[in-house]
């Protein structure tokens, strides 16, 4: 019989579309309320079957690949899902890698810091001057890799395949279900700016990684616990500790907040 470490606790997920089906499976099985609610939509650019054969081509010819999210990996992979085993590629993290290994690519990533700056730590990324290297992303977000390869003397690119856009439906219905929730489980620093303030104090937040967590100090979060990685096993790791330390802070100093339905 499973542990129940979730018992009582009402999550909120706020990743985009379907969410994260795996994370949602284990926070059940620990007797979790996992609420999804997605305030975010990921439109795949109508220039990305163009923009991934040119990819291809470019990795052919000795280009490195880095492809820094799931979504950028997925969209590759679902528009051209053989690709020749001789390539070789690098991954933010495991669960993209895990996408990219599937159409046949070698695949490169770190394992105990699934993070932009865990990436930039291989070995194989050190030197990398006159090198082409090629970023497989959505549009915005973060240009630290792009910046410090640069820097190492890479010449960079981007491969740009989808956008973000925040839904403003989604936002207002987050917002109010963080009211109730005891937990945000938050995978990115643009997820967690949509939400903005935590509405009070006693609300545990669950992050991938330090900058995001820096984040949510910003914000206010007080009980921020920050995971290994953005996988699921990761973030419900996390999410039982931040309860534990919940309940323990709720056993030392009573809340009246607590009494919200």
């Amino acid at each position: 019989m499973a542990e129940q470490l979730l018992k009582g606790c009402r999550l909120l997920l706020v990743r985009p579309s379907s969410g994260d089906r795996q994370l949602q499976q284990l926070i059940a099985q620990q007797a979790g309320l996992c609420e999804h609610i997605s305030v975010m939509t990921l439109e795949t650019l109508a220039q990305a079957p163009q923009r991934i054969a040119q990819l291809q081509q470019q990795m052919t010819s000795g280009s490195l690949a880095i492809f820094v999210s799931r979504t950028a990996a997925t969209i590759v992979a679902e528009q051209l899902p053989k690709w020749p085993s001789n390539l070789c590629c690098f991954a933010v993290g495991q669960s993209t890698a895990g996408v990219l290994a599937q159409t046949g690519i070698t695949v490169r990533a770190p394992i105990q810091e699934q993070t932009s700056e865990g990436l930039l730590a291989l070995p194989e990324l050190q030197r990398v001057s006159a090198e082409r290297v090629v970023i497989v992303a959505g549009e915005g977000g973060r240009h630290l890799i792009g910046e410090q390869l640069t820097a190492r003397g890479a010449v960079v690119s981007r491969c740009e395949l989808y956008r973000r856009q925040i839904t403003p439906d989604g936002q207002l219905a987050a917002k109010q279900a963080l009211d109730r929730s005891d937990l945000l489980l938050a995978h990115s620093g643009e997820l967690l700016s949509a939400l903005g303030r935590p509405p009070h104090a006693d609300i545990a937040l669950v992050v991938p990684s330090l900058r995001v967590a820096e984040l949510g100090i910003a914000l206010g979060y007080v009980n921020i616990q920050v995971a290994k990685s953005a996988a699921a096993p990761a973030m419900l790791e996390a999410a039982v500790q931040a309860w534990q330390q919940q309940n323990n802070l709720i056993k030392i100093v009573p809340s009246a907040h607590r009494e919200r339905v």
